[in-house]
């Protein structure tokens, strides 16, 4: 009898530390580095790829009020950080650029939020590299810092990254070096939430123990 309710203690010991380390992970952000990839873990509510936009400096409420986003130009290495949109194939970035995206006439450390203020769980760019250093992209939720990522992309590349947290994020910051002589760029900016877990993988856990303790309920009845 002892050693059956030893064996059942360390099944539940066990199914709980599985249950402690899947709310460890649900606690991370996730990195995504494709859109079919994020697709899957987030649900896209916002989108802007700037297109209608003629090239030139815009305002944020000009931005803003399309999508619902906010995008806001801190300054950086160079005291003009004025918004600017770069049309498709313009020749003023050193990445291509086939479709409208946003620039800065300085340094490009814009800050991304919903227009609303409301948080969200789940962001995804096309980001435009320059000539220097990777830029640092930065999570922010009510208690401040949630988490940051140095981009590994090469120098005047294009690439998707994306970002699912089981944090809410309020906005989103990238820094980046020299963006005043040399641009980058962002590209189709995607706000969401997480996607919804199946219930099935935790009915599975359930079930599974359900088994187990019935098993062991059985061999406790048999006779010695």
């Amino acid at each position: 009898m002892g050693r059956r309710m030893k064996i059942f203690s360390t099944m539940a010991a066990a199914a709980a530390a599985a249950l402690a380390m899947s709310g460890a992970a649900q606690a991370a952000v996730t990195l995504y580095t494709t859109q079919a990839a994020f697709d899957a873990a987030a649900t896209v509510t916002n989108l802007e790829d700037f297109t209608g936009l003629s090239q030139g400096v815009k305002s944020t409420a000009t931005i803003a009020v399309r999508n619902g986003i906010d995008f806001v130009n801190q300054p950086g290495g160079n005291s003009q950080h004025d918004l600017f949109v770069v049309s498709a194939n313009s020749g003023l970035l050193a990445a291509p650029n086939p479709t409208a995206v946003l620039s800065a006439d300085g340094d490009e450390n814009f800050r991304i939020s919903l227009h609303s203020g409301a948080s969200f769980t789940a962001f995804a760019f096309t980001f435009l590299t320059n000539d220097y250093a990777a830029p640092v992209i930065s999570l922010y939720g009510a208690s401040g810092l949630i988490q940051s990522f140095t981009l590994t992309q090469g120098t005047n590349t294009s690439a998707f990254i994306g970002f699912v947290s089981s944090t809410p994020i309020l906005y989103v910051q990238d820094i980046v070096d020299r963006g005043y002589i040399d641009n980058t760029a962002i590209d189709d900016v995607q706000i969401g939430t997480a996607a919804v877990p199946e219930p099935a993988t935790w009915m599975s856990l359930i079930l599974g123990l359900g088994l187990a303790g019935a098993a062991i309920r059985r061999r406790t009845a048999l006779p010695a």
